[in-house]
């Protein structure tokens, strides 16, 4: 209602309201960013008489508020702004929380001193020793270690990318390659990744596969005797015994280098054997006797 000193008033009786809901403060505060709010002017006024604020549509659609998405109650915006208000108190309490733990270890790790040196903080000793430290990030110059470690492992030049790699030694020269990757693949340059022509190429040059001698094997067939066939008077045949089949061995050598010789087996040329003799057989007549004549 309007007050007599001309200034509008909701009523807010606890006793006239139900269905009380608590809300989540981060909640709101995420759709109060979420909420478009412009200047403007009604189209029943002059141009020049502007507003600030939202528009009914967009402020039903997030908060759904009020029994319309026309028209927006006074009571409802200053209900956001407050819940609103107390997301950010509660965030920056906790953002005070963890900026004054950050401020214990600082001081602890300013407090401690490297033995040996004299009184001074951790930070000026690291720095002593040429680190630096940026946004919570240690670095160094060079570092020797004589066995690493490490869960994961990221390598990149941060001032030249394209000089990003790993030195590693030959065994044989004792020369440095720069091992690297490039489009997905893994190259290799002589020298140091930093300045990779620092080790003549030669050094690096593959070396010639020789040739391989040509082998040229021959094939020997041998053929043993068949033994002979020998007839007695008993019409008996000695079958003859097959001689021993040898299993020649060719091996063929191409004439390209990069092939494996292939062995082929050449069937052993036997002779066949002697036919065996006809053996005629002795057969001797036995004179048969004759019956004597009967007496008369």
């Amino acid at each position: 209602m309007l007050t007599g000193g001309g200034t509008w008033t909701n009523a807010s009786d606890r006793n006239i309201k139900e269905n009380f809901t608590t809300l989540s403060p981060i909640d709101i505060l995420e759709k109060i960013n979420k909420l478009p709010i412009t200047q403007w002017n009604y189209r029943s006024e002059n141009a020049s008489v502007t507003h600030i604020g939202p528009v009914a549509q967009d402020f039903f659609g997030l908060f759904k508020t009020g029994g319309s998405d026309t028209s927006i109650s006074t009571i409802d915006p200053s209900g956001v702004a407050l819940i609103g208000i107390q997301a950010l108190s509660l965030r920056q309490a906790s953002t005070s929380d963890v900026l004054k733990g950050l401020t214990l270890r600082l001081d602890e790790l300013t407090a401690i001193g490297i033995p040996g040196l004299a009184p001074q903080s951790l930070l000026g000793n690291l720095e002593s020793f040429g680190a630096s430290i940026i946004k919570g990030v240690v670095r160094f110059a060079e570092v020797v270690i004589s066995k690493l470690s490490v869960d994961h492992l990221t390598i990149k030049n941060s001032a030249d990318v394209s000089k990003t790699g790993y030195v590693i030694y030959d065994r044989a020269t004792g020369a440095p390659i720069c091992v690297y990757f490039e489009n997905g693949v893994q190259k290799t340059e002589p020298g140091d990744c930093d300045s990779p022509d620092s080790v003549p190429p030669s050094i690096f040059t593959e070396p010639t596969t020789p040739t391989p001698e040509t082998v040229t094997a021959t094939t020997t067939t041998v053929t043993e005797p068949v033994q002979d066939v020998v007839a007695s008077s008993t019409p008996e045949i000695t079958s003859p015994t097959p001689p021993e089949e040898p299993v020649p061995v060719v091996i063929v050598v191409p004439e390209s280098t990069t092939s494996t010789p292939v062995v082929e087996a050449t069937p052993p040329e036997v002779a066949p054997p002697a036919p065996a003799p006809e053996v005629t057989p002795t057969v001797t007549e036995t004179p048969t006797q004759s019956d004597p004549a009967p007496a008369q």
